[in-house]
């Protein structure tokens, strides 16, 4: 058989449970709504759905009213764009007509350009041809004026080779008979008689020889003293006189004998 206890006050793992004089559940102090509570909520959420309705109703008859005005303005600038395009085709019916008159008047200024480019090439192409003709005679002078100069320097070359077969004729003609001799002289010397196979070493000569004579010093800052030939050159031999006496040992005579 079930029992009941009346308990005013139930704590369950830190939970408490009250009842109240009044019959009212409170969780933790906290009050727990009873069915009065929930039916009065009710009563208060109807009365707010209400006037939601309402309001929904008022604004759905706003916006009905603002899509009419809204219709009525876009009829008006469709209107409106109609006309502005009609203009606009207008506008560009006049812009293609005038573009085609420009375009055939382009077309006109094209051709009498052609035209006279087309004179101009033609009196280009006959100045050409003149200058062509013009530069081939030239052309054919200037190979004719090489042809003679080819001419006239082949020549000159035959010349100047047989000028230098002679010339190399006659330097070695002049190697064989020119002889050259050093002699080495003493401080104070004023002069010197030189025996040309005895003192030089050469041999001796069937003719009179040209003789040629230059004193030479190894040392610095030696005077500059002059050799002379003396008296008449013989076959056997010649004489030099100083400008001055020597003033060291350093001198030597260089000559030159070509018969």
């Amino acid at each position: 058989m079930a029992y009941k206890t009346a308990i005013e006050k139930l704590v369950l793992n830190n939970i408490d449970l009250v009842v109240s004089t009044d019959n009212k559940l409170f969780v933790n102090d906290v009050k727990q709504a009873d069915s009065i509570d929930v039916a009065s909520i009710d009563t208060r959420v109807g009365g707010e759905e209400n006037k939601r309705s309402t309001d929904v109703d008022s604004i759905d008859t706003r916006l009905g009213s603002e899509e009419d005005k809204r219709s009525t303005d876009v009829d008006s600038i469709d209107t409106r764009v109609g006309s502005e395009e009609d203009k606009r085709s207008t506008d560009v019916d006049s812009i293609d007509t005038r573009l085609g008159s420009e375009e055939d008047k382009r077309s006109t200024d094209v051709d009498s350009i052609d035209t006279r480019v087309g004179s101009e090439e033609d009196k280009r192409s006959t100045d050409v041809d003149s200058i062509d003709t013009r530069v081939g005679s030239e052309e054919d002078k200037r190979s004719t004026d090489v042809d003679s100069i080819d001419t006239r320097v082949g020549s000159e070359e035959d010349k100047r080779s047989t000028d230098v077969a002679s010339i190399d004729s006659r330097l070695g003609n002049e190697e064989v008979s020119t002889q050259v001799a050093s002699i080495a002289l003493t401080e104070g010397d004023e002069s010197i008689e030189i025996s040309f196979s005895s003192d030089l070493g050469m041999s001796a000569f069937d003719s009179t020889p040209v003789v040629a004579g230059m004193l030479r010093n190894s040392g610095d800052n030696a005077n500059i003293i002059i050799a002379m030939l003396a008296g008449d050159v013989t076959t056997a031999g010649c004489k030099f006189v100083f400008s001055e006496g020597l003033t060291d040992g350093n001198y030597s005579l260089d000559i030159i004998v070509t018969d």
